[in-house]
This record gives structure tokens, sequence and C-alpha cells, in this order.
């Protein structure tokens, strides 16, 4: 027999690529409202949520070796950190514009999602170093040293 508690936390599980494809929804609207110069009251909700979880899943994309309350706090600091230097280049650099500013944070959200991919294709479920990747002789080393200490009896004893 099942329990509550397995239920629930699948629930959550299958609950969580929909709220994914909610968020990303929500923040595609806003940036086509921002865009086209529409007028609608939903504009501005969309907009600010885009401005914040956009950064916000890009760095914890890049942070998923920590533990959930860390890469949530960073992730936040780090979304208001892209907005404000993002601001803060606009408005030294001439004038400001709204598209401006929304294609600034756009390009720098898609580079923390391109840089976490390039990390995990680089990555091996092993932890060896990626096909193709240069063997250095300390490498070398340390892999002889550790196949006699697998291969080798105890003689110390």
């Amino acid at each position: 027999m099942q329990s509550i508690n397995n239920r629930s936390s699948s629930f959550v599980m299958d609950l969580m690529p929909v709220l994914g494809g909610v968020a990303l929804t929500a923040s595609a609207t806003g940036v086509a409202l921002a865009l086209t110069g529409s007028d609608s009251p939903l504009r501005a909700p969309f907009v600010i949520f885009f401005l914040f979880a956009g950064p916000a899943a890009g760095l914890l994309a890049l942070l998923a070796g920590l533990d959930r309350a860390s890469r949530a706090a960073i992730a936040t600091a780090g979304a208001v950190a892209v907005n404000l230097v993002v601001a803060w280049a606009r408005s030294s650099g001439g004038p400001l514009t709204t598209s401006g500013g929304i294609l600034a944070v756009t390009a720098v959200t898609a580079l923390l999602f391109l840089w976490a991919a390039a990390r995990r294709r680089t990555r091996t479920p092993a932890g060896d170093p990626p096909a193709g990747a240069r063997r250095t002789a300390r490498s070398d080393r340390d892999a002889k040293r550790s196949s006699k200490r697998t291969t080798e009896p105890h003689s110390r004893f």
C-alpha cells in the first residue's frame, strides 16, 4: 500500500515541469508585449516577472551542485545583481529604452543557460574527462597509482 507522503512528493515532482512551462509562457508574453509596445495591463507584471525569473532560472541551472536553499538564495541575489548591472550599463550608455534593457537581460539569461548546458555536456557520469580532452603527465601518474592500489594485494601486514 502506498502512503500519502509518497503521493504528495510525486504530485509535486509532476507539477514542477508544468510550473516551469507557465513561467516560460508568462515571461515570453511579457517580453512580446514590451517589445511590441502594447498598452496591455498585463505588460508590467509579466515583464517584471521575466526580469527576475529569467536570470534566476539561468543561475539555478548553473548552481546544480548546491542544496536547494543555497541555490535559491544565490539565484535571487544574482538576478537582482544582473538587473542592477544592466540598469547601470543602460543608464550610463545613453538614452534608456525599455526594449534595450529587456534585450540585455534576455542576452544575459541566454548566456547563463548556454554556459550551464556546456558544463553539463562536458561532464561524464563517471567523472572522467570528456572524450578528446588533453591528458597530462600528472593525470597519467594518478591513474597508475590508483590502479596499483586496486590490483596489488595488501603487502603491508
